[in-house]
């Protein structure tokens, strides 16, 4: 009876990060009051088989479904999982991103726009704009779109659009795992999220700051003033090795020099591309903090213990540091139903 009031007095949300190697899953919930602090339930990873998923096809949709039966495996509120939401993501190589102000896009509706749920009138509207911006029929696209800040900028409305294809497939091998997807999201707009919701847990979301993502193909860095993004970059992968990429970041910060950048995504390719954290720090000319999902959920009185795979051979410490920086995107694509 406790476990089923749990439910009832709290909305969970799953979301789910698939790459060419691992597929990270975290579970977030929060209690049914406005002033609520987040609780991580759930952090789970598991490796996928070579040559599952290759670039944004899942090439072996079972392997990927079991990977993500895996790691849900220790989760305490499965039972739950099965009316929360969950998202996965879609690399950004596949995904076409454009922020749109409400007013402009469908001023006969700007000021309905009180809900999330009233978004979905804009539906015409929006999927006029996403073909507009891929170039290709409606029809042949999935879309989404949602308010990254929907309390700071009720107004701006992020739009993500990605080939039809990549949603079906993702959509199967969730469904063959038992979980039924409610969003597919791009992965830098999920980092952008992770970042932006450690900013304001730190108290510094009123000063200029940045938000460094790095994945396992490309990166990409936004210098965030108020509810704006000022200016960013995309890089390759590859990039990160040359002194150019490293002069463009300083030239980023030059004219407008944020208090702190806040660093998410795969930090073991760092060493890879033979850069540090403290480099990027001299660079940026600030501190880099590591994106750490366990320290920006004040709904965990302690430490999150639900955590399998290859996190059972890492001690805490190491959890709290790199492996946990690699959650960011689960982390937001559960956060979006979480603020």
């Amino acid at each position: 009876m406790r476990i089923s009031m749990a439910n009832v007095t709290r909305r969970f949300a799953l979301g789910i990060d698939v790459n060419s190697n691992q597929l990270r899953a975290i579970v977030l919930s929060r209690r049914f009051i406005a002033s609520a602090a987040i609780r991580i339930e759930h952090m789970g990873v598991c490796a996928l088989p070579v040559g599952a998923v290759v670039g944004a096809d899942f090439i072996d949709p079972e392997a990927i479904a079991a990977a993500l039966s895996k790691a849900l495996l220790a989760c305490r509120c499965k039972k739950a999982l099965a009316a929360s939401r969950a998202a996965m993501a879609v690399p950004a190589s596949a995904t076409l991103e454009q922020q749109v102000s409400i007013a402009q896009l469908a001023p006969q509706h700007g000021a309905m726009m009180q809900s999330d749920t009233a978004l979905d009138v804009l539906e015409s509207a929006v999927l006029a704009q996403a073909e507009h911006l891929a170039g290709i029929e409606a029809t042949a696209l999935a879309v989404d779109w949602f308010r990254l800040d929907p309390t700071g900028a009720p107004d701006q409305l992020t739009i993500i659009a990605t080939p039809r294809r990549y949603v079906e497939a993702r959509l199967e091998a969730a469904a063959q795992a038992g979980i039924m997807l409610h969003a597919i999201d791009g992965a830098d707009a999920a980092a952008l999220r992770s970042c932006r919701f450690a900013v304001m847990q730190a108290g510094q979301a009123d000063r200029r700051y940045g938000a460094l993502w790095l994945s396992a193909e490309s990166g990409r860095i936004w210098l965030i003033y108020g509810h704006s993004v000022e200016r960013e970059l995309k890089f390759s992968r590859a990039d990160l090795a040359t002194p150019t990429l490293m002069a463009r970041l300083h030239e980023l910060v030059s004219s407008a020099q944020p208090v702190s950048v806040f660093f998410a995504g795969e930090v073991d390719k760092l060493p890879l591309a033979g850069r540090t954290v403290d480099e990027l720090s001299s660079v940026l000319r600030c501190p880099v903090i590591e994106f750490d999902p366990l320290a920006c959920c004040s709904g965990n009185p302690r430490k999150c213990s639900s955590v399998q795979g290859e996190l059972e051979k890492r001690n805490q410490a190491s959890l709290a540091c790199g492996v946990a920086m690699s959650f960011a995107v689960a982390f937001g694509l559960a956060l979006r139903w979480m603020v």
